[in-house]
């Protein structure tokens, strides 16, 4: 059973990376998410994990990890046609994954109630 996210829910492309990064964002200590409302069906998202959080690419990609892992069990606190993208902050790389898991909950929360329900786009 495949429960991978699908190449269709993931950002692929520089360019939409960048128009999310433009978009709005929600920080904390751990995570920032920007986010971006798009003309596209389902949500995707994109992860960020630079050398400023870990010189260890082992600790980056266990945060990517971390970060999929957390949309994948979560579909349904993230709005349809909205990008999102998860950038780690310095600090984030020796943080445990409940640690990960409550900041983002938490960040996700806030931005649902920034995201109005009825949009028609």
């Amino acid at each position: 059973m495949n429960q991978r996210l699908k190449t269709s829910e993931r950002l692929k492309k520089k360019s939409d990376y960048l128009k999310v990064l433009r978009g709005k964002r929600c920080a904390g200590r751990l995570i920032t998410v920007y986010w971006r409302i798009c003309d596209c069906e389902e949500s995707r998202f994109g992860f960020i994990t630079g050398k400023k959080v870990s010189k260890r690419a082992v600790d980056r990609n266990r945060l990517r990890r971390y970060f999929k892992e957390f949309c994948r069990r979560n579909k349904a606190l993230f709005p349809a046609g909205t990008d999102f993208v998860f950038r780690a902050m310095p600090g984030a790389g020796k943080a445990s994954y409940d640690e990960i898991y409550n900041e983002a909950h938490r960040l996700m929360e806030k931005i649902a109630s920034e995201i109005p329900a009825d949009r028609t786009d």
